[in-house]
């Protein structure tokens, strides 16, 4: 538990203010605990001296570089939602995932029945040989909250929207996508092409 305390307050030292995702800042975590007990273990033997300043500047550069491998600039890299999402809408453009029945577009955002969704896309990997990352479900649901709780293209994670064009038509929960923010990670072109030719009727 010590161990683990000292490589938390390093990683938050070298990573200084910079905003980087809990899942990477823990991974990170265990780079760092790995290299601080690797040095410990150098000292005992007396062929490494693990608080030399030289030492400590190459395991903040070795960080960090580590981070800019897998990270933007704003401390953010895709994960396996984006690449759901980007697939989807291939889905939808190729007439896989339908509109008005698995996503509707309102405005400015697409809503997407994400339970319905999944199984599909677990078919659609196996035939194509996609390879993707693919999660279980409460998985996805903490991506998605993670994406949220930074200001993130997931405006909602459980929402009821009516996904048929008749009003009397029940209400079912759904992902809200603000395609402005998604639009700077992926192309969503699809479910615009899907929606405008159920509603065009165009083949």
């Amino acid at each position: 538990a010590a161990a683990l305390r000292r490589a938390e307050d390093k990683t938050r030292e070298i990573l200084k203010e910079r905003f980087v995702a809990d899942r990477i800042r823990d991974n990170l975590t265990v780079v760092v605990l790995g290299i601080q007990q690797f040095l410990s273990f150098g000292a005992s033997q007396g062929v490494v001296d693990a608080d030399d300043p030289q030492m400590q500047q190459t395991m903040a550069e070795a960080v960090l570089h580590s981070l800019s491998m897998v990270c933007e600039e704003d401390g953010v890299t895709r994960t396996a939602l984006d690449y759901l999402i980007e697939n989807l809408a291939v889905m939808a453009e190729t007439g896989r995932f339908a509109y008005g029945r698995d996503f509707t577009i309102l405005e400015d955002k697409i809503a997407i029945r994400f339970d319905s969704c999944l199984s599909e896309f677990r078919k659609y990997t196996r035939e194509t040989q996609l390879n993707v990352e693919i999660l279980n479900p409460p998985a996805y649901r903490q991506q998605m909250q993670e994406n949220l709780d930074r200001g993130g293209y997931i405006h909602k994670t459980s929402y009821p929207v009516r996904f048929s064009q008749d009003v009397q038509s029940p209400q079912k929960r759904a992902v809200i996508i603000d395609t402005t923010r998604a639009r700077e990670l992926m192309d969503l072109d699809g479910f615009f092409d899907a929606q405008h030719r159920s509603v065009t009727g165009e083949v």
